[in-house]
């Protein structure tokens, strides 16, 4: 369970380098190599939130399964 903690606080960081990078390059809109770029990260960003919301899943599921297991 401590590697999906470990493995989710990672994709929360890379998300937020992403997002960090969307909000200068929107801010930068006027070249088409920034157009790309967003672009690009934005399907990045839609990937990462998608393996977040695994992540967070499996761990809830894990956590509850704990929980169920202590209550016995």
């Amino acid at each position: 369970m401590y590697e999906d903690f470990k493995l989710l606080n990672t994709n929360i960081e890379k998300s937020v380098i992403l997002m960090n990078d969307l909000e200068f390059m929107n801010n930068n809109i006027n070249s088409k190599e920034n157009r790309l770029h967003i672009f690009i990260k934005r399907r990045k960003l839609k990937k990462m939130s998608k393996k977040l919301e695994n992540l967070t899943c499996i761990i809830l599921q894990e956590l509850n399964t704990f929980k169920k297991s202590l209550e016995k």
